[in-house]
């Protein structure tokens, strides 16, 4: 099957290259499973799309504000090419090495729509972490491309324009609407992704922070083979507040 993948990028030149970097691991472990992929980024900046273009990515122009407007436009580009699957990641994160597992499992198994709903925050100046569960996230969301063209005849947008936080919820709110279908969420006991936040995130780690009951603090747990985090790190940034 071709996996489309969907990533938008701003700033944050070294997060997004080591995002990248994660992606193409992820990339080349999905084709040990016989699956071809390609990558489309949205830009709004020369630095970006230089990065994303250093790593064979078609890019997408578009104002990064409003957001929901740039993720439309990435989206639009896709339905213009050949693919099976369309899977949506963000150039702040990282994916489990066993994800790619996960996702051919549901592919090979013709699930419409797939998603998980756990991720790890994490700080990238402390390394401190934070558990987030309870909701689909949109990195490493799967979704068959006839859902998406139903959504292109009955409203021709795929994320509402105006929103410029929201867009997982957006995005999941549009597919009920449209295909009366929500997402299986994958069974794991822990999270296969990593949200890197540093001071110019849209949604700053401190927003996490201070709300200690709902985003504990937690150890980083799994495999990314490039979070180089070493254990005095991890230790540093658990005890870091």
């Amino acid at each position: 099957m071709t996996v489309a993948i969907h990533v938008t990028a701003f700033r944050r030149p070294s997060i997004t290259k080591l995002a990248f970097t994660a992606l193409e691991r992820t990339r080349a472990e999905l084709a040990e499973y016989g699956h071809d992929s390609f990558v489309i980024v949205g830009v709004s900046e020369k630095k970006s799309q230089a990065i994303a273009e250093s790593f064979g990515y078609d890019t997408v122009w578009s104002p990064n504000k409003p957001l929901g407007q740039k993720f439309d436009a990435v989206t639009k580009e896709i339905l213009n090419r050949d693919f099976d699957y369309y899977m949506e990641f963000c150039s702040d994160n990282i994916l489990d090495v066993d994800y790619s597992r996960l996702a051919h499992e549901a592919m090979t198994n013709g699930i419409p729509y797939w998603g998980m709903a756990q991720f790890y925050i994490l700080n990238w100046r402390t390394k401190q972490c934070r558990l987030f569960t309870g909701a689909l996230s949109n990195v490493g969301r799967l979704t068959r491309r006839y859902l998406l063209e139903n959504i292109k005849l009955k409203k021709n947008y795929f994320y509402e324009h105006r929103l410029n936080r929201g867009l997982d919820q957006s995005f999941n709110k549009i597919m009920w609407e449209c295909n009366k279908i929500r997402a299986e969420i994958a069974r794991i006991d822990r999270p296969y992704i990593v949200d890197i936040k540093n001071e110019m995130s849209m949604n700053p780690y401190g927003n996490f922070a201070k709300k200690e009951a709902t985003f504990p603090c937690v150890p980083l747990d799994g495999n990314f083979p490039e979070l180089k985090i070493t254990e005095k790190e991890k230790k540093d940034g658990n005890n870091n507040g």
